[in-house]
């Protein structure tokens, strides 16, 4: 199929002769991660992962990158709320670590870029980080959150959470969606949210429900626009695309001695 300048390459429209010549030109592909979860009662469950799929597509469609299918759900038992499907942290990192291997291994992609979109993600995500790198020397792997990678995005998603620590169907993402979806967006409802503190200083991570009875971590959700959502996808996507740019031709500083290399003949072979 071919692509139009301008427009993301989706790997599930490729052919199998399509894929090979894309990663042999580029060598390079992105995964976005994300959840199924409730967000609150005026926002879809798909958050979190529209919004970085979108910021991949975006980075695709400026790049020649190709973009996997979403992956989801994703490790979100924390949420005692209707709606939220959950993998535990070790199903999600075995899977990914899979798609991960199995894009290196048919396809003889060498680098991959992993956007987080869930939070509680993370310690799933440096996980396959950490296992790629052991097994794949030659393999560069990136995991990043799309909402906290750079200070200036953070600053616009995080606006009405001033301590930092939690931001869940917020100002920041509900904008999103309204860029993105606004159809599964109920802003009615979002004006009968009402604020629980959802943000106080504590020590321990606590489930969502111990910390919010609306689902809503954020002080203004009311206040999103499908403006300020584009603003922030578009920030977010172009900071991205810059480094995306510069990460393909990017190579290894030092490259150290591969200790597996073996004499001609085998281990026990000797000098002449």
């Amino acid at each position: 199929m071919p692509y139009k300048k301008g427009e993301p390459i989706l790997w599930e429209h490729l052919t199998w002769d399509e894929a090979e010549a894309i990663c042999k030109k580029v060598g390079m592909a992105i995964i976005c991660v994300g959840a199924i979860e409730q967000h609150g009662p005026h926002l879809p469950v798909n958050v979190d992962i529209s919004i970085n799929y979108e910021i991949g597509k975006r980075i695709s469609a400026a790049t020649g990158v190709p973009v996997l299918p979403p992956i989801y759900p994703g490790v979100s038992e924390s949420h005692g709320f209707a709606g939220t499907l959950y993998v535990r942290p070790e199903t999600l990192s075995m899977m990914m670590y899979d798609i991960c291997r199995s894009l290196y291994e048919k396809s003889r992609v060498k680098k991959i870029l992993v956007i987080n979109g869930h939070m509680w993600n993370q310690a799933a995500n440096l996980a396959i980080r950490d296992n790629i790198r052991c097994d794949y020397e030659d393999l560069q792997i990136r995991v990043l959150n799309w909402w906290d990678f750079d200070k200036e995005v953070y600053a616009l998603v995080a606006s009405d959470c001033p301590l930092g620590r939690s931001l869940h169907a917020n100002i920041g993402e509900t904008a999103c969606m309204l860029a993105i979806s606004p159809e599964l967006c109920d802003m009615k409802k979002a004006k009968r949210l009402k604020v629980d503190t959802p943000e106080y200083p504590h020590f321990w991570d606590y489930r969502e429900e111990e910390m919010t009875q609306s689902g809503v971590m954020g002080s203004a959700a009311t206040k999103a626009t499908a403006k300020l959502g584009e603003k922030i996808l578009s920030l977010a996507a172009g900071k991205l695309i810059a480094e995306v740019k510069k990460a393909l031709k990017e190579k290894p500083r030092y490259r150290a001695p591969n200790k597996l290399a073996r004499p001609p003949g085998g281990e026990g072979a000797k000098k002449k």
